[in-house]
């Protein structure tokens, strides 16, 4: 009733129902929407909306063609946090996710985050990255050494894999910048169902022996520990079913 046009995109639409969910739309953006993003906004100018887009690979020069967010336009709410993305993807392929199949892994510039972040007022954010550990740790260790060089006291949180804990520097830059909750997923106690998401090599072998629960439940203990050694607050994800 209200002539809004719908526009839907994603991973559900992109690797899932593409089909179903433009029941409930206008339009699908399918993959990444940034490379495609001006053409839509060009589009819905004119009117004349297309069905679906569908969005080409990512590259970096996709990521020097956008400005920094304008902020002042977003009303101010209380519980409203500015949300930063620093990569795209995952490195990873566990077998119950689509981010890789769907999106791929990029990250952006650091210079370029390190500048968005320049221009939010508020102290408080939140990385909206899969994986902000990715395959480059020395990455985001120097991207919060640059986040402390802004002089604000920020306090942000970010999505991790477990293979934080094996980064001690990493973890006292990130909380030195202001880093203080962490999410991880476990997925599961059982060595079985970590093998069939492919998660069970993120688990120290013990020597001349397979890996038992017992082993995993320990090795997660001894993790959250050592983060919330830091004062991190560690949130986890499980799957069920």
């Amino acid at each position: 009733d209200l002539d809004i046009p719908v526009i839907v995109g994603g991973i559900h639409p992109s690797s899932v129902a593409p089909k179903e969910t433009l029941s409930y739309a206008d339009c699908l953006v399918i993959g990444h929407g940034l490379p495609i993003f001006s053409d839509l906004l060009f589009d819905l100018e004119k009117k004349d909306l297309k069905k679906i887009y569908q969005g080409t690979e990512l590259t970096l020069s996709d990521f020097e063609k956008i400005a920094v967010s304008s902020r002042k336009l977003v009303p101010e709410l209380d519980w409203y946090f500015p949300t930063i993305l620093a990569s795209v993807g995952c490195p990873y392929h566990c077998s119950f996710c689509a981010i890789p199949r769907t999106l791929g892994y990029l990250r952006r510039p650091g210079e370029q985050i390190i500048e968005e972040l320049s221009s939010i007022e508020t102290t408080e954010f939140t990385f909206v990255d899969d994986n902000l550990l990715g395959d480059k740790p020395e990455e985001a260790l120097e991207l919060f050494k640059a986040i402390q060089k802004l002089k604000k006291k920020f306090r942000f949180f970010g999505n991790f894999d477990i293979g934080l804990i094996q980064h001690e520097a990493l973890i006292e830059e990130f909380v030195k910048a202001g880093g203080h909750s962490v999410f991880m997923g476990l997925e599961s106690l059982e060595p079985n169902n970590l093998k069939l998401l492919d998660k069970l090599k993120q688990i120290p072998v013990p020597r001349n022996r397979t890996i038992t629960r017992e082993d995993v439940e320990e090795f997660y203990h001894k993790a959250i520990l050592k983060l919330q050694s830091y004062g991190i607050t560690v949130f986890t994800g499980f799957i069920c079913g």
